[in-house]
């Protein structure tokens, strides 16, 4: 490939970067400071009204890392207050800008190295 080609890939590297970390991470960060902010009141939605099956509710399963509130109730079932799409969708964007930004920074070596060797 030529050095302008590369340099017009490189470019277009960088541009998913901040479109998909950025906002990912805003989206992230805002449901994990709702997550600890609002806890005890899904916690009491749990004790109030029960699994659908009448169970009654044992245990508040919580995670950070991935984002996770999910009640437990004493005949095995669970109901969850993350959307089951939020974590992949997330991380796969991040991980996607993650590579983006690894690949524009690995061809800018290519092309400074090309350029003085």
């Amino acid at each position: 490939m030529t050095s302008s080609r590369l340099e017009s890939v490189r470019d277009y590297l960088w541009v998913p970067v901040p479109i998909l970390a950025f906002p990912a991470a805003a989206l992230y960060l805002f449901l994990a400071l709702l997550h600890l902010a609002f806890g005890g009141e899904l916690k009491e939605e749990c004790i109030y009204f029960g699994a659908p099956s009448g169970a009654h509710f044992v245990r508040m399963r919580e995670s950070i890392l991935p984002l996770e509130r999910t009640c437990v109730f004493a005949d095995g079932s669970t109901q969850e207050s993350v959307p089951d799409w939020l974590n992949p969708v997330v991380f796969g964007a991040v991980a996607v800008a993650a590579l983006c930004f690894m690949t524009a920074v690995l061809l800018s070596r290519h092309l400074n190295r090309r350029a003085t060797g």
